[in-house]
């Protein structure tokens, strides 16, 4: 005997998984192949951070050619 169990997720999700769904698969299966292959995460982070960071590595790499050149002069 199987036994079943409801999810209850948002109107759009719904949509969206519905859509992502191939026809010939049940969503034991879809779900089973989300679960497997889970969706890539990106996470956002504010602008000012991303840019304080690059500039700590532009700032690093150029202290580190400085050394580089002033220990081959």
């Amino acid at each position: 005997m199987v036994e079943y169990k409801t999810l209850r997720v948002p109107e759009r999700d719904y949509e969206q998984a519905r859509e992502s769904k191939e026809n010939e698969e049940t969503w034991g299966e879809f779900l089973r192949r989300c679960s497997e292959n889970p969706p890539e995460n990106v996470e956002l982070v504010p602008a000012e951070d991303l840019e304080r960071t690059i500039i700590g590595r532009i700032d690093d790499a150029e202290t580190a050619l400085t050394t580089q050149i002033e220990r081959l002069q």
